[in-house]
């Protein structure tokens, strides 16, 4: 689906959404076409409340969630979120990549070092309630979660917002320095996905840093393309 949106300064419009680019975020030459860069200066994107809707809050997803994106960290400091949420983190901790997912009271958790600190990497989360979660880097399993945890008092969540380069649950402190391209949001797991021929892989969808494939016809919502780049 195409979509017009305009931009004006650091703030993207979107019929529907509103992502902003805060505290000097920008848009620069990526992977593919053009990739959001953070410098670990406070930068970070807002994009926005979203508890009503699968990508934002697990509990929504019917068919489970696959995160896919092109990663590019450039600092090796810990306590690095890449992307962070209610139901939620991406972050870097000891040198290791680390995702932490949240549901009915309910914790999956997975890790590796198995990525590139100077280079793209290929990034793919996939969670459902019954499968657990999985991390893949580069198109390899490197880390699996079948049986959730119970969730601790400090598992618990207190923001309902969405963001690239920040922790949502702390004062804009220690943001990353990272570069993103070709975020995707799935609401389906890796697996159905790939049994429904719909996942491509990192050359997909080639024009966007933000993307929600509507891939169960759920409503407009599902198919909204945002930050693309033949805007620029």
């Amino acid at each position: 689906m195409e979509t017009t949106m305009t931009s004006n300064a650091d703030v993207i419009y979107h019929p529907r959404y509103r992502i902003t680019l805060e505290r000097g975020s920008s848009l620069v030459p990526g992977a593919i076409g053009r990739a959001v860069s953070l410098r670990g200066i406070g930068q970070y994107v807002d994009l926005g409340d979203h508890m009503d809707k699968c990508f934002a809050n697990i509990e929504l997803c019917q068919h489970g969630l696959t995160i896919a994106m092109l990663l590019k960290p450039e600092s090796l400091k810990s306590n690095q979120y890449y992307l962070s949420g209610p139901t939620y983190n991406v972050y870097l901790e000891n040198g290791q990549l680390k995702a932490d997912f949240f549901s009915s009271g309910k914790t999956w958790n997975v890790s590796s070092e198995r990525f590139s600190h100077t280079d793209w990497n290929n990034i793919v989360l996939s969670w459902k309630q019954e499968d657990g979660l999985e991390l893949y880097v580069d198109n390899k399993l490197v880390s699996s979660n079948r049986v959730a945890g119970d969730m601790e008092m400090n598992d618990a969540q207190s923001s309902r917002k969405l963001y690239l380069g920040r922790n949502a649950n702390t004062a804009v402190q220690d943001t990353a320095v990272m570069m993103a391209d070709e975020v995707q949001f799935w609401y389906a797991n890796l697996d159905t996905l790939k049994l429904r021929g719909l996942f491509k892989g990192r050359n997909r969808f080639a024009n966007s840093i933000l993307y929600f494939p509507n891939c169960f016809n759920n409503n407009y919502d599902d198919e909204l393309q945002l930050l693309h780049n033949r805007e620029k």
